[in-house]
This record gives structure tokens, sequence and C-alpha cells, in this order.
């Protein structure tokens, strides 16, 4: 495995640490990151327990984007588009 795959595999499990770190967060995965566009990706499954589901996912998205410390910007493919519950 060369550098930049180590790099993606470490940025991955932090990410996905970082949102099973919260209450109500079942699941993250698709984590995709893309460095030449420096953009981040991924889905999240909330427990429907949740009430405020779109202040939770921002939440943790500002929290990742906060973590990266380069400014990669998270992703909400496309712009502006709803969560579906």
């Amino acid at each position: 495995m060369d550098n930049a795959d180590e790099t993606k595999k470490t940025m991955r499990e932090k990410i996905t640490e970082n949102c099973k770190a919260h209450e109500g967060v079942v699941n993250c995965h698709g984590v995709y990151i893309d460095p030449e566009e420096k953009s981040i990706s991924f889905d999240i499954t909330l427990d429907f327990s949740i009430r405020e589901k779109q202040k939770m996912c921002e939440m943790i998205r500002e929290e990742i984007e906060a973590n990266q410390g380069d400014g990669s910007p998270v992703q909400n493919e496309p712009e502006n588009r709803p969560l579906f519950f």
C-alpha cells in the first residue's frame, strides 16, 4: 500500500470513528475521499429516535471539516440536497 492509500485509509477510519462517537449514529459507510478535489463524502444512518436529523448531520459535517486541518470540504451532493428520512 502506498502512502496516499495509507493516508486515505487513516482518514476513512477517523471519519468513521467521529461519526460513530455520536449517540444515535447507527452506521457510517460509503466514505469516499478525493485528494485532488480535496473533497470527502460519506453516508450515515441515524437511529429513528433522533428528532433533529438535519442538525445532527450538520454538526458531524462541521466537526469533520474542522478536523481535516486543510479545509477539505465535506460534500453535500448535490448542493442543498434534502436529507431523506
